[in-house]
């Protein structure tokens, strides 16, 4: 399959990272929050998800992993992240999964104006 040379971008996209399929996108600007969290002692607030994308293109076990945001703040974007469908990367011909993909999610905090 693609044994040509200038077939190897095409052999580089499929066995590269899953591609987002879906139009759904994760916020990219921050989410506000109204009050910083406690334990946070840095500048920037963020999360960061750890999410896998099996076979069939399917975000599976996503999880807080890092950053400075309680878990439990997570859910809404870890729910997003999973409703996602993507591509998925091919070895061989086949797909398999991807796991240790990582979302960074920006917050803020303080007054909306």
């Amino acid at each position: 399959m693609l044994a040509k040379p200038q077939h190897q971008l095409i052999r580089n996209e499929l066995s590269g990272a899953p591609v987002q399929l879906t139009n759904k996108r994760l916020l990219e600007r921050p989410v506000h929050l109204r009050a910083r969290p406690m334990r946070s002692n840095s500048g920037s607030l963020y999360a960061e998800i750890e999410y896998k994308v099996a076979d069939d293109g399917r975000v599976r076990r996503s999880g807080a992993v890092g950053g400075d945001i309680p878990t439990w703040r997570t859910t809404a974007i870890r729910g997003r992240l999973e409703n996602l469908k993507y591509r998925s990367r091919f070895e061989g011909g086949e797909p398999i999964e991807t796991e240790g993909l990582v979302h960074v999610q920006p917050y803020r905090s303080g007054s909306l104006s």
